[in-house]
This record gives structure tokens, C-alpha cells and sequence, in this order.
């Protein structure tokens, strides 16, 4: 965390306006901003924590759970830009090997953030890679950029990012809930304290206090039956006994029951390859917005992200990759016959061409008048790189 400190208070705003001023090609301005951003404090610092086994960002979610302030997460953002600045104006500069270093650098900060056991930060994780991913599109341009193909080829997918997120998710809010530690194990609460509950989720999901016997009301008489006889059934009970239990403890039970399934249905995908994932957790997110539009009262499902839109941010970055890998084959082929560009993928046989990860099929390919295309015109998003070989 030391570097987010030496950053200095207008650091975050420079960043932002170097890349853009990058993106309009007013370089000018550029080379003035990304000059005025370097800081070898912040440089060390980072160095020192990517030589690290691991990192500890200090987040106090297990103390403060679904109300966890995330301040330190900005600054990482931020860290991740200034990166790539440095990056693209070493390599505007020709500095390739320095702007190899920095990207490293950037690759090794967003494997440590992914690390924590929580959602949003294997989300900014993935900001950072894309970061170093557009940088990498920039320094394969350069006639006197080193083939990666091999250092790429042994770069680790998102999974293990991805797993840690998924993981950490599942729980990592329960224990600061008063008493859903207990309900999630299976033990009874009581009525008292399952507003205790229900009256902290309404305050943390939906920012204000609501009386709990709304949720009561709120339940219709086709889902209170079903609550009544899924208690009756898991406490061995008789129907005419489920009657005589609090609503509260009954609809608290049934409600906490439904997220368990809803989330079980999302989070055990994550092991599947990414084609599988995607299709299959489009389901479950369609199911899940059914559910709620069911039980609206069930504050619980309000706390289950959109995990198919995450599966697809997640193989969007493993395909990136995957590409530049492809396009370092492809240059590799290139240079080893005389300039020529393979006619189809399966012609490169030295350095072997990735799958596409988000597809499972090979990435699409043409060549045309010297330029080749390499592209995927079948996932969410759309990519296309075009390659042509200085002669």
C-alpha cells in the first residue's frame, strides 16, 4: 500500500488525461504528462511487492462485511494507469526492454490484487491486465519488438484470479451479518434474531430501515406455503406444527435456503472451461432474474452479482491474450520464411496456436493482399487484429 501513498494527490487525474490525450494521438501532450508522472519511490515500491510471495491489502471484510469501505481499491486502479502511461511512452520512446519491465510489473500487480478472496478486486484485476494486454498490442507493433511468443505461452489464465473471486464471494459477507453465520450452518435462530438479519441486510442493500413484518406481508400465500412445508420437512415436523412457528422463522428460513441454491447454481460453474461456463451460468442468470421477480421480498438475492456478465469479463482477457499469443506465432512463422505469412493457423507448427479460450475453437483467419486477419466473430465481443510483415 505504500506506493498508493507516494502517488501524490493529482496522480489519478494525469493518468486519466495521458491516455487520453494518448488515445487522440496528441502525443505532445502525452510524453508532457506521462513525464510529469514518473515517481521511482512509487517504481521501488512496486517492484518490492511483485517480488513478493503475496500481498496483504489489509481489507477488513470478515470484521465489516457487506459494509466493508473500500478506499484502497481506487488507488490500485489508478496504479494500473500510471503503469501503462510508463509503458506507452517507453515504448513510444523505443525503450523496449524498459517498457517489457513495466508491463511485467503491471501483470505481477494484478496477480497479487487478484489474489484477495473478494469479487471486486479480481475485477480490478482484470483492469490491470487490460492495461498491460493494450500496452503488449502497442510494443508488437514496433519492427524492433522481441517475439513473446514463448514468455506468453507460459502467462496463467484468469482461473486462478477467477477461483479466489468466486470463492471469497460465496461467504466472505456472512460473518459480519448479526447471526446469518449460525443460520447458514444449519442452526435455528429466533425470531428476534432473525430480524437482527433481515433488518441489517435492508440496511446494507437497500440503505434505509424497514420494519421486518413487511417481509412477512410482503411474502405472497403461495410462497409462505412453500416456506411452511420446506420447515415442516427439514425439521420433521407435521404441517400443523410449521403453522404454529413465528413467520419470521419460517420465511427467513426459506429465504436464506433459496440463496444457498441460487448461489450454488453460479458459483459451481466456475470450474467448467470457459464455453461451457458462459453458456450455462446465461441460464442460471436468467433463472436467477426470475427468481427474484418471484420473491421480491428476498432481500438475500439482492446480494448475488450477475456472475455470467463476470464469466464473460474473465474470458474476455484469457481470449486477449490468447490473440497476441497467436499473433506472436504468426510473426514467428513470418520470420522464419522469408516474410511470408502462413496461409491458414495450421500451417505454424514451430510455436503452436492457442485455441480461442472464450470459444473453444480456433480463432478465425484469412489472409488478403499480404495482410492477414486474425479474429472472433462468434463470442459477446468482437475482436479482430490485422498483421502485415515489414519487408
Amino acid at each position: 500500500m505504500y506506493a498508493t501513498l507516494l502517488m501524490g494527490p493529482d496522480a489519478k487525474d494525469k493518468a486519466e488525461k495521458a491516455l487520453e490525450a494518448y488515445d487522440a494521438k496528441n502525443m505532445a501532450r502525452f510524453n508532457n504528462l506521462a513525464d510529469s508522472l514518473e515517481n521511482h519511490s512509487v517504481l521501488e515500491e512496486l517492484d518490492l511487492a511483485g517480488r513478493c510471495e503475496n500481498c496483504d491489502w489489509e481489507y477488513p471484510w470478515h470484521e465489516e462485511g457487506l459494509g466493508t469501505l473500500l478506499p484502497q481499491l481506487s488507488p490500485l486502479r489508478t496504479l494500473g494507469r500510471i503503469l501503462k502511461v510508463r509503458a506507452l511512452r517507453e515504448i513510444d520512446q523505443g525503450k523496449v526492454d524498459d517498457a517489457i519491465k513495466t508491463m511485467r510489473l503491471g501483470y505481477e500487480m494484478a496477480d497479487k490484487v487478484g489474489e484477495k478472496g473478494v469479487l471486486v478486486c479480481g475485477l480490478i484485476s482484470l483492469s490491470i491486465s487490460l492495461n498491460m494486454n493494450e500496452c503488449l498490442e502497442q510494443l508488437m507493433n514496433r519492427p524492433d519488438a522481441p517475439n513473446l511468443y514463448w514468455a506468453l505461452s507460459e502467462f496463467p489464465n484468469r482461473q486462478s484470479v477467477l477461483s479466489a473471486a468466486i470463492d471469497g464471494e460465496s461467504q466472505w459477507w456472512v460473518n459480519a451479518v448479526p447471526n446469518l453465520a449460525q443460520a447458514w450452518r444449519g442452526e435455528e435462530l429466533s425470531a428476534q434474531q432473525w430480524h437482527a438479519v433481515l433488518d441489517y441486510l435492508d440496511s446494507v442493500v437497500n440503505g434505509i430501515h424497514v420494519d421486518r413484518s413487511d417481509v412477512v406481508k410482503a411474502t405472497s400465500p403461495d410462497l409462505m406455503r412453500q416456506a411452511r412445508e420446506q420447515y415442516a420437512q427439514t425439521h420433521h415436523i407435521t404441517s400443523e406444527q410449521a403453522a404454529g412457528v413465528d413467520p419470521i422463522i419460517v420465511v427467513g428460513t426459506f429465504y436464506l435456503s433459496q440463496l444457498q441454491i441460487a448461489r450454488d447454481n453460479a458459483f459451481k460453474l466456475r470450474g467448467l472451461a470457459n464455453p461451457t461456463r458462459i453458456a450455462m451460468s446465461n441460464k442460471a442468470h436468467d433463472d436467477l432474474e426470475k427468481l427474484m421477480r418471484e420473491q421480491p421480498a428476498n432481500a438475500f438475492l439482492q446480494t448475488l452479482s450477475d456472475f455470467h456478465g463476470i464469466y464473460v469479463k474473465f474470458a474476455r482477457i484469457d481470449r486477449q491474450l490468447a490473440a497476441l499469443t497467436t499473433v506472436e506465432a504468426i510473426r514467428s512463422y513470418a520470420a522464419a520464411n522469408n516474410g511470408q505469412l502462413p496461409a491458414q493457423l495450421s500451417d505454424i507448427t514451430e510455436t503452436p496456436v492457442p485455441l480461442n479460450p472464450a470459444t473453444g475453437e480456433p480463432f478465425e483467419y484469412r489472409v488478403d493482399d499480404g495482410t492477414a486477419t486474425l479474429s472472433d466473430s462468434k463470442f459477446e465481443f468482437r475482436l479482430a487484429y490485422t498483421i502485415r510483415i515489414r519487408k
